[in-house]
């Protein structure tokens, strides 16, 4: 005869259901700033999850802080000397999308792993010196970006008023054509 072996996992939580798709979230491969910061994300929210998703159970607690802090040290390594953010490591030139969401993943990640003041810090002027580029007639992309942005350098303990009372002065502007 034959052997084989069965897994079974039971759990109250709906999320046993997503093991497979956490799975591959927590193995997305590594490569341009977006794929970076798209693979860190998922695992700052591993230990909080833990307990309710068998899937997230089987990373230990040093396997999580060690992928973060190399997601984390990554990142770090795209930062250009303006503060802003290369798309690929070696870019020449900051990305202004992928500067908002590498500052994303870097201050979320500052809570459970190493990221220096000065990142942030450098990260925050770089988008604060975007802020002061928006367009007259911003598209929808501008006004995700600037949302983002404002809500980013209030986590980092920067906010911008001046910038968040203009985005609201005029709520039809939050709803572009383009």
């Amino acid at each position: 005869g034959g052997r084989g072996e069965i897994e079974l996992e039971a759990s109250r939580s709906l999320l046993l259901e997503a093991g497979g798709a956490i799975d591959y979230l927590l193995q997305y491969p590594y490569g341009c700033l977006e794929q970076t910061t798209s693979a860190l994300i998922p695992w700052l929210a591993v230990e909080k999850m833990r307990a309710v998703s068998p899937a997230l159970a089987r990373h230990t607690p040093e396997q999580v802080k060690k992928t973060i802090q190399t997601g984390v040290d990554r990142l770090i390594s795209m930062q250009r000397s303006d503060g802003g953010f290369g798309y690929w490591n070696g870019a020449g030139e900051s990305s202004r999308w992928a500067s908002s969401y590498a500052a994303l993943g870097l201050i979320l990640a500052s809570e459970s792993a190493k990221v220096s003041p000065s990142v942030i810090d450098a990260a925050s002027a770089y988008l604060i010196s975007q802020l002061r580029k928006i367009p007259q007639e911003p598209t929808s992309m501008d006004l995700e970006i600037m949302a983002r942005d404002l809500w980013l350098l209030a986590l980092a303990g920067k906010p911008q008023e001046a910038y968040v009372n203009k985005l609201w002065q005029d709520p039809a502007r939050l709803n572009p054509r383009t």
